[in-house]
């Protein structure tokens, strides 16, 4: 039951005194992963910290975590059992939430922690979080819209129930690639209240991450996390790169988590794990599907395609098989340079000579040409490298409106869900019948669709 409001609460923790700084991090998106990035900092600087972060992922005790490690059962049973009979006491009727929220704060005053580093459960001013004393500093991450019944019907309206955890005179740092209308909010109550607004820089960030591997708003997050802890811990100002060893450590389940899952299904199949539980979480989770299409058919042979004698090929169609090869290495080079991105060769058995697909065909020449090298993962032993789910075959197309077509079903069938985006790796005259006529007509967003021309 969700039942906002800080009397209940109020009255569970005030035997429990607070006497840890706090970091109130609150947002639609990000909040979890800056509260992360905050105590894999504290700890690194030799300060003692908890992290409260909701809901939790499998035990009620791995939402509460002490210098970045989950709590025994034991110790959250304990002090559960002490905020519950509170609870009982005093008739207060304390919902899940607010009983799990004085629960944390009770381990944070028995473990005697410098800091802690608490997530907003829902909104910001009236969620139970929101009895914190010591703030040593607020953050709000990007918002978005989300719980509109008990927020708002507006972003707006939702930004200044999450403004609610400023607190005079205490800083605020804020995700600044929210919209205008959600700054101009937060601006607002910061004047009203009386305080200052921090907007991070990602200037530089990438450069700095020395090979480590973030999306944009695992970027943005960090840069929220390192700027609210040098406002919370002053004397401990480092820059970023002295806390990337900290950072590389760090794990967090269920949050942009990649899992083997070749155990369960007995084949080799990575998949991504995410708690994406909003549209705006779901967009940064969504894949990019690159399609090539089909139009011949390599036998194989010891020029490696670049023989038109090996291709089972029309006769209009002669002359072009050196540029069915630019197709596939263009394809494979895209698929490199995007990380969610899941390549799709496809085209079916279109021969009566073989039973050999298009599909199968294009896949062998780009192993023939080491083409799959242009990979960071790729493998240079295996004869048969990378045919997993993000290179996959598409084998039953015959025409064109069916390699589009096939090729998203192909990729739902092994993703359960649509890619966001599309790129087709055709000719450039085939533009108008493949992104006018054939995804126009199969109702993928044309927005959200480049046809790469070669």
């Amino acid at each position: 039951m969700i039942d906002l409001g800080l009397a209940r609460v109020g009255r569970l923790v005030q035997q429990t005194p607070q006497t840890w700084k706090a970091i109130h991090v609150a947002g639609t998106n990000g909040k979890g992963s800056i509260c992360a990035y905050l105590s894999a900092m504290l700890v690194a600087s030799g300060r003692s910290c908890a992290r409260f972060t909701s809901p939790h992922l499998i035990d009620r005790w791995d939402c509460i975590a002490i210098n970045g490690k989950p709590i025994p059962e034991a110790v959250f049973t304990d002090a559960e059992a002490v905020v519950k009979q509170r609870d009982a006491d005093g008739r207060i009727g304390a919902t899940e939430f607010e009983l799990l929220t004085a629960t944390a704060f009770e381990i944070f005053h028995r473990q005697r922690v410098e800091y802690g580093v608490v997530e907003v459960g829902l909104g910001g001013r009236l969620d139970a979080t929101n009895v914190l004393k010591q703030k040593a500093v607020t953050v709000i991450a990007k918002i978005g819209l989300d719980h509109q019944s008990f927020l708002g019907n507006t972003i707006e309206e939702i930004a200044l129930e999450k403004a609610g955890i400023m607190r005079p005179g205490v800083p605020c740092v804020v995700d600044g690639s929210n919209q205008p209308s959600v700054l101009e909010v937060l601006e607002e109550h910061a004047r009203c209240i009386g305080t200052e607004l921090h907007l991070p820089s990602t200037a530089g960030i990438s450069d700095a991450l020395d090979g480590l591997r973030l999306e944009p708003h695992q970027i943005q997050n960090l840069a929220c996390a390192h700027l609210a802890f040098r406002l919370a811990c002053p004397e401990h100002d480092q820059p970023l790169v002295h806390f990337l060893p900290a950072i590389r450590q760090l794990e967090w389940p269920g949050r942009l988590q990649k899992l083997n899952i070749q155990p369960i299904i007995n084949r080799p199949q990575e998949v991504l794990l995410d708690g994406a539980h909003n549209p705006q979480s779901a967009e940064v989770l969504a894949h990019h599907l690159i399609v090539v299409c089909g139009h011949a058919i390599w036998l194989g042979g010891p020029k490696n395609g670049w023989d038109e004698a090996e291709w089972l090929i029309e006769e209009y169609k002669k002359g072009e098989t050196p540029t069915f090869i630019e197709h596939i290495k263009a394809g494979v080079k895209l698929l490199s340079e995007d990380e969610d991105s899941v390549l799709v060769f496809s085209g079916g058995p279109t021969r009566k000579e073989i039973r050999l697909s298009e599909a199968r065909s294009y896949y062998n020449i780009a192993v023939a040409n080491t083409f799959f090298n242009l990979l960071p993962s790729a493998s240079t032993t295996d004869a048969n490298p990378l045919l997993n789910s993000r290179i996959l075959l598409e084998e039953r197309a015959l025409d064109s409106y069916a390699n589009i077509l096939l090729s998203l079903i192909t990729f739902w069938r092994h993703h359960s869900c649509w890619p966001m985006r599309l790129t087709i790796v055709s000719h450039g005259f085939k533009r108008v019948r493949l992104v006018d006529g054939h995804c126009a007509a199969i109702g993928f967003p044309l927005e959200r669709v480049r046809n790469d021309t070669i």
